[in-house]
């Protein structure tokens, strides 16, 4: 299952989304908290692994993740 999600708080470059601000959080730190809330998971089961320049769109950065640990997913 493809899910895209889009996160529109954020305009910059790839490094300047996992650079920490004057809070001590980074727009990565509160993309993960965000994803984790929109899925009803945990952050700790919310894997990014790639963080990009968006080619086709300048000024956005392209987020590839995966998310488990669902609550409605059964295992049995």
């Amino acid at each position: 299952m493809t899910l895209k999600i889009t996160y529109s708080c954020f305009t910059g470059t790839a490094l300047e989304f996992l650079t920490p601000g004057s809070d001590g959080q980074s727009p990565y730190d509160k993309f993960m908290i965000a994803i984790a809330d929109s899925l009803n998971t945990r952050v700790e089961y919310v894997d990014v692994f790639s963080v990009l320049d968006s080619e086709s769109s300048p000024g956005f950065v392209d987020v590839r993740f995966t998310a488990h640990g669902s609550p409605y997913y059964n295992t049995t």
